[in-house]
This record gives structure tokens, C-alpha cells and sequence, in this order.
């Protein structure tokens, strides 16, 4: 009976990551709206719409807890939160000007303040978005049933990287090299991710790093 409770679990989180995975690379697919419209509202309502259903209906636990949205250990995932994620956000400008040999911003409408507050509110909430999905939902329920830590990690990740290859292929139309490198980088942020939630057990570590960890893609070429 016990062996028959981890199987139906674990497939309700491989069911769940593979719906995701389809139905967000369909629509990337099939759809080019304002980053606005997508990722401040679409994403919203497609992610945390269905990670809702799958927490209140199909396990009927607590929405907000059971996903690391607490307030339990809220110290700490900030200081790991902050404190990594600025690392990862030096190390991002430091590559840019290594790269291009300057601190030129990308476009000249970041330069904009109410731009610029549109863009910040949209990475905290693509961030808030992924975060509860990857960290509070996949990873909990996959630690919860399989316990080995390091394991878990690095196959959510995968996962984590994986659903980001639509954007990668179908919106920035990268070639191989490009896409590989993305998918690298974003494999190793979700790594850091998820290292840190699993020694806070809360969601905000991970939201800050993302966040923290966006900005130096967005603000410099």
C-alpha cells in the first residue's frame, strides 16, 4: 500500500510538470503577446492557476504552507536569498563586461523610471510564478517521497531547464550553441535554487535569488 501511495504520487508530479511543459510550450508556440500580457498575467494564471488546483483538489493540503509561503525560517531564506543572489548577480555583470568590455545598458527604454518599475514587477512576479512551481510544489513533493536530497535537485532541474527551451527556440530563435549555454545557466541558477530552499524551507530564498539572478540579462547586453 505504501509502495502504491509514492507511485500515485509521484506520477501526480510528472503529470503535472509534463501538462506544464506542454501546454506553456504550445503557447509559446502559437503566441506572441506583450512580455506584459505574459508574463503578468498569462503565466500567473496558467502556473499558479494549476498548481492551485493540484494543491486545494487533488491533494487537499494548505495552498500557501505546503508550498514554503511561510513565514517559518524567514530570516534565514533571506540572508541566503540576498546574499546568493547578489553573488549570482555580480557574477552575471562581471561576464557582461568581460564579454563586451563596458556597462552599456540594453535598451534605452530601461532607462525609463516607469519602465523600469514595469520590468522589476515582472521579474518578481515570473520569479514568484516558477519559484512556487519548481521549488515549493515539484521539489517539496519529490523530497517528500524520495528523500536524497542532491538527486532531487538536479533532476528538478532539469525539469526546471527544460521548460525553458520553447521560449528559447520559438521567441529568441537562438541556434544550438546559444540554447545550450541558456539552458546551462538556467540549470545551475535552479541548482542554487533549490539548494537553498531545501536548507530554508522557504519559498522567499528562491524568489530573491531568481529575481536577483534576471537582472543583469535584462539590464546589460
Amino acid at each position: 500500500m505504501a509502495a502504491d501511495s509514492t507511485d500515485k504520487r509521484l506520477h501526480l508530479v510528472f503529470s503535472y510538470w509534463a501538462f506544464l511543459f506542454i501546454a506553456w510550450g504550445l503557447y509559446r508556440f502559437l503566441f506572441r503577446l506583450p512580455e506584459e500580457i505574459e508574463e503578468g498575467v498569462i503565466k500567473p494564471v496558467l502556473w499558479l492557476g494549476s498548481v492551485f488546483w493540484v494543491v486545494a483538489v487533488r491533494e487537499k493540503r494548505p495552498f500557501f504552507s505546503s508550498l514554503g509561503w511561510t513565514l517559518k525560517n524567514i530570516f534565514p531564506a533571506l540572508y541566503w536569498g540576498l546574499g546568493i543572489g547578489f553573488i549570482l548577480a555580480f557574477e552575471g555583470i562581471l561576464v557582461n563586461w568581460l564579454k563586451y568590455g563596458s556597462f552599456s545598458f540594453i535598451q534605452a527604454p530601461y532607462q525609463s523610471v516607469d519602465v523600469f518599475l514595469i520590468a522589476l514587477v515582472l521579474s518578481i512576479v515570473t520569479s514568484i510564478c516558477e519559484e512556487t512551481v519548481f521549488r515549493g510544489f515539484i521539489l517539496n513533493r519529490c523530497l517528500e517521497i524520495i528523500k536524497r536530497e542532491n538527486w532531487v535537485n538536479i533532476l528538478v532541474s532539469v525539469g526546471f531547464a527544460l521548460i525553458h527551451l520553447p521560449v528559447v527556440f520559438f521567441v529568441y530563435h537562438y541556434s544550438i550553441v546559444p540554447a545550450l549555454i541558456y539552458f546551462l545557466l538556467v540549470f545551475l541558477m535552479s541548482l542554487v535554487s533549490g539548494y537553498c530552499f531545501i536548507k530554508t524551507k522557504n519559498i522567499v530564498s528562491s524568489v530573491l535569488i531568481h529575481t536577483l539572478w534576471w537582472w543583469p540579462i535584462i539590464l546589460f547586453r
